[in-house]
């Protein structure tokens, strides 16, 4: 009662107190609202960026486990490795094959892109413009009387000029020249088993 004659004198209305409390709720609510989409804002960026990380990450080993696969398939099946044993390493593997029409085989680098080279016909691409090969190395090892080897070792980075969405892996592996097995005209098969030569020479 006293409060109201108080407020009567100095000429201030009655509902100013509740007026006061009005704007201090809506302050604070456009607080914890400004808090929370901050949040989620934050929550969606990082999830962006693991789902874009991911993306990268899966191009990558996919096109390295491609690029191993063919360089083995190449190396195993050629008849000679053509370059000298080992190290300074090179950007260039180049395989002599028994084929003709694939003789040469080369594997290269050029453009941050690795090609494949069959005889005399046009390179093609073995990675695609979504990734970049920065660099990669064939050396030659010999063993004999044991068969050469080619240790690999190249770099596969996710092609984006995105800094945080960067990723990169680094592989290195040998692969072992393995010869088919080949066999004379006189190898015929019989019933039960193989015969080589005469009927006296079974095997």
């Amino acid at each position: 009662m006293k409060t109201k004659n108080i407020r009567s004198r100095l000429g201030l209305p009655d509902c100013i107190g509740q007026q006061g409390f009005g704007v201090l709720e809506l302050l604070v609510f456009a607080a914890i609202f400004s808090v929370i989409a901050i949040s989620f804002l934050s929550i969606l960026v990082v999830v962006t960026r693991i789902q874009v990380r991911q993306i990268g990450a899966s191009q990558v080993n996919k096109e390295s486990i491609f690029l191993l696969q063919v360089i083995q398939r190449y190396v195993e099946s050629s008849s000679l490795v053509d370059m000298s044993t080992g190290p300074p390493s090179t950007s260039t593997l180049t395989l002599r094959m028994s084929s003709s029409t694939l003789d040469p085989t080369k594997i290269f680098l050029s453009s941050s892109t690795i090609y494949i080279q069959e005889g005399a016909s046009a390179p093609q691409p073995l990675t695609s413009p979504r990734v970049t090969i920065p660099s990669i190395q064939f050396t030659k090892y010999s063993n004999p009387p044991g068969h050469d080897s080619v240790k690999v070792f190249f770099t596969v980075a996710f092609n984006t000029q995105n800094i945080t969405q960067k990723f990169d892996r680094s592989y290195v592996t040998a692969i072992a020249r393995v010869s088919a097995a080949t066999f004379d005209s006189n190898l015929f098969p019989l019933s039960n088993n193989l015969q080589i030569g005469s009927a006296g020479q079974q095997w």
